[in-house]
């Protein structure tokens, strides 16, 4: 599912890798400019996470665990957030 996102190869082969071995961290940052992709990433590798299926440690992108991270809505952030991120 990783290869229907544009660019970010090295990222990607990354978290192949650590899905792969069974490494990722518990916990993950993903920063750079608006637009790069940091959210569909994310996504895809939460939909890794909670397949019930999974394609060469990969979400399949058909099951109802799969469907149901698409429907996810990042909530917004607070002023008090944005203001400690200045």
């Amino acid at each position: 599912m990783f290869d229907r996102l544009a660019g970010n190869d090295e990222v990607k082969a990354r978290l192949r890798r650590l899905l792969a071995e069974g490494r990722v961290p518990n916990a993950l940052l993903f920063t750079g400019p608006e637009g790069v992709g940091k959210q569909a990433l994310a996504f895809e590798l939460a939909r890794a996470f909670v397949c019930t299926a999974p394609i060469d440690h990969e979400g399949c992108g058909e099951c109802s665990a799969c469907r149901r991270v698409e429907t996810f809505v990042l909530p917004e952030p607070t002023e008090k957030a944005k203001d400690d991120y200045k």
